[in-house]
Formats: structure tokens, C-alpha cells, sequence
């Protein structure tokens, strides 16, 4: 009687399982792209092809992003929501294994006002190199959010997957001002809409090695600034090409969802962001502001929220209207 009870069983919550299974991929995919041919981006414009969209040119040379009933992405059972996945990462982000295990060397690089980023590389021997020894392979470029730096998990694997594939990209991790401990040496922070030390690391980057092509891909914030500074650039860009990974394309909504008052941003997010902040402002105490940012030190200084913060300092240095 077991026996036919058990053998009776398993088929039916092996079908269960299945069932399930199905049923949460069909619930929970997410379209990779979710434009399609009328509502895509426009790229270009001619006489020869007409209106050519970002959904063509994704069709014609990677036909596996464009279709519907291929491409989509389901999420982890056990972090079906951006929340969730946030809250995980950020618990690895110091994580240590065989698919992060990089060895940066660091290049400091001065801006026009005084201050200092840093760009970590890796690839090769695990050095910047020169141009004979990089021999016009690729290069690409990786900046962080908010922050986040060279040192954070996905950042190290990603780095390391790249400099591993088959086109052996060199790596360069632009480092954030104040960030990755790298030297304040100017009071102007950096912000989400602040391109010029990115560019001026591009430029620098380009010049040092002409020959070899540039990548750029950005998360959060970083996606924010790469993008912003695509469009400044227009036609005169010299990256080949650049991804973003969760862009907050619109930083009203974004600041407004993180400046929320609830119990997540109020003891999550909003001290998180906030510690990493006020460390930096901390060690750029010694340094001299200049009068026509009209700061209000003590008030920044006791800032709690981030759009304190954003009010105070960032609007006032970045000359913002808001």
C-alpha cells in the first residue's frame, strides 16, 4: 500500500514542481528590452535608410535581445524584487572568492580645480601598462554609484570577467572622488550630474592610448554620469560603446524614492549613503571653500537626510537650481 501511495506521489508533485516552475517564469520574466520598433530611441537618420532605431540596430546584429519570446530574464525565486537584490548585494560587497580576486594598480589623475580621482587598473601582468605592452587592446572603463568603488564585489568580478574573456580587455576602475581612499584634495564633491572628471579621465585615457578602443560601463549613479556625458558629447564621443546598468535616468524621482520617508530609507539606504558621505566631507574638513559657494559648514555638518545634504552642498557648489 506504501509502495503504490509513494510511487503515485512523486509523479504528482513532480508535476507540481513543474507547474510552478512555469507558472513564476511566466509571472515574474522581465522583457531585456522593453521598446520595441515605434517606441525605440532614434540613432540616426538618412536619406539611404530612413529612420534607423536603437530596436533595428539591436535586431540586426544581436537578434537574441531583440526577440520577445527569448529574451527576457527571470529573476532569482528567492530575490524576485530590485529591494531584495539591492539588500543582497550589498551584504556581498566586500566578498572575496576566485571570481574577484583582482589586484588593482593605482593611477592618480589631478583636475583643472585641484582634485584628485583615482583610476584602478587590471588585466595582463595587473598593471596600467603602455601602449607597446597594451598593444591597442580594448579598454574599458567602470564607475560605480554613489559610494561605491573599484573594491566592491560586482565591480572586482566584473573586471576580472572582462579582462578574462576573449578580447583580454585592460580594465580601468574610475574611483569617485574621495572614494576607494583616494586623496581629497579639493572641497568640490562629486555628483550625479558632475561629467567633468570623467571626461577628463576619458581624455586622458584616450590620449595615453590611442590606439585602443574604449569601453565605458556604469552602475547607478555611475550610469547616470556616463550617459549624461554621452549626450554632452554628442558626435565628438570617443567611446566605441557603453552600457548602464540601472541608470536613474530621472534623478527627481530617484532622490524623491530615497528621501522617502520610510523604514527602509530611514534605517537602510539613508545611513548608508549618509556615512559613506560624511566620512568624505570629514576628511575634506582641512581644505578651504570658496565664498561665493556661500556654505553654511555647521548645517552640513549635522545633516541627517540626504537631501540635507543635496540642498546644502551639492545644489550650492554645482551652481544647480535645485
Amino acid at each position: 500500500m506504501l509502495d503504490v501511495l509513494y510511487s503515485s506521489t512523486i509523479p504528482l508533485i513532480a508535476l507540481a514542481l513543474y507547474w510552478g516552475r512555469k507558472r513564476y517564469i511566466n509571472g515574474c520574466r522581465v522583457r531585456v528590452i522593453s521598446a520595441d520598433a515605434k517606441t525605440s530611441a532614434i540613432v540616426r537618420q538618412t536619406e539611404s535608410e530612413g529612420v534607423v532605431t536603437l530596436f533595428d540596430v539591436l535586431r540586426n546584429h544581436c537578434p537574441s535581445l531583440s526577440d520577445p519570446q527569448t529574451a527576457f530574464m527571470v529573476p532569482t525565486p528567492y530575490l524576485p524584487t530590485g529591494l531584495l537584490q539591492t539588500i543582497y548585494a550589498t551584504m556581498r560587497v566586500r566578498r572575496h572568492d576566485a571570481t574577484s580576486d583582482v589586484v588593482y594598480v593605482r593611477e592618480l589623475l589631478e583636475m583643472a580645480d585641484g582634485g584628485t580621482v583615482s583610476v584602478d587598473w587590471y588585466g595582463g601582468a595587473g598593471s596600467k601598462g603602455s601602449e607597446e605592452s597594451i598593444g591597442g587592446g580594448p579598454i574599458a572603463l567602470v564607475m560605480s554609484g554613489v559610494g561605491g568603488s573599484s573594491q566592491e564585489h560586482h565591480v572586482r568580478a566584473l573586471a576580472k570577467a572582462l579582462a578574462s574573456s576573449g578580447s583580454a580587455f585592460r580594465v580601468a576602475v574610475v574611483n569617485h572622488r574621495g572614494t576607494a581612499r583616494t586623496p581629497i584634495t579639493s572641497p568640490r564633491p562629486y555628483d550625479s550630474g558632475f561629467t567633468e572628471d570623467f571626461r577628463t579621465t576619458v581624455r586622458h585615457i584616450h590620449a595615453t592610448y590611442p590606439h585602443s578602443k574604449l569601453a565605458a560601463i556604469g552602475f547607478s549613479m555611475g550610469a547616470n554620469i556616463l550617459t549624461k556625458y554621452i549626450g554632452e558629447e554628442g558626435a565628438h564621443c570617443v567611446l566605441a560603446c557603453a552600457v548602464a546598468v540601472c541608470c536613474p535616468f530621472n534623478i527627481k524621482v530617484s532622490s524623491a524614492a530615497i528621501n522617502e520617508s520610510n523604514m527602509l530609507n530611514n534605517h537602510v539606504f539613508q545611513p548608508a549613503v549618509m556615512g559613506t558621505l560624511m566620512r568624505a566631507i570629514k576628511r575634506a574638513s582641512h581644505l578651504q571653500v570658496r565664498p561665493e559657494w556661500n556654505l553654511d559648514v555647521p548645517q552640513i555638518h549635522r545633516a541627517t537626510r540626504l537631501l540635507e545634504l543635496e540642498e546644502q552642498l551639492m545644489v550650492k557648489i554645482g551652481g544647480y537650481r535645485d
